[in-house]
């Protein structure tokens, strides 16, 4: 099936980079020997994000991305809402005001959840990180 689609609930952000984000996508998810089956991202506010980290995560706070993985054996599907606000200040910190780095970062950091890759303890993190690294080395290439 391979369905990847793209959502904004902000007017003032519009995500144009849909063929290539797809290509990009399929391709991580088959270098990690899975296979996209329905993933969707949403590209959403402050307010929208901190509610669905409340009603779903009990947390009330703003948070950048979150993930909801309904994947079964190597086929992923899920769900990935990504708060724009919070990305762009993001950016600033982690990579040098560079908002497309960060979007890129934040959009295959999502894939890798569904993957199976968790952040939860440091040495996770560490490998979350090395592997959001090497696969946007490959954006370039795509």
């Amino acid at each position: 099936m391979n369905k990847i689609e793209f959502y904004s609930e902000i007017p003032e952000y519009q995500f144009n980079k849909n063929v290539i984000a797809r290509k990009w996508l399929k391709f991580v998810a088959e270098s990690e020997k899975k296979q996209i089956l329905d993933l969707e991202y949403f590209f959403v506010s402050e307010s929208k994000i901190t509610e669905i980290n409340h009603k779903h995560l009990n947390h009330n706070y703003k948070t950048d991305i979150i993930t909801f993985n309904y994947s079964f054996l190597t086929y992923i599907t899920g769900e990935i809402y990504i708060c724009i606000p919070v990305v762009i200040n993001n950016s600033k910190i982690y990579s040098i005001n560079n908002f497309e780095i960060e979007l890129w970062r934040i959009i295959i950091h999502g894939l890798l959840h569904l993957i199976g890759y968790n952040d939860l303890s440091n040495s996770e993190k560490l490998v979350m990180r090395k592997t959001e690294n090497l696969y946007l080395e490959y954006f370039d290439r795509i």
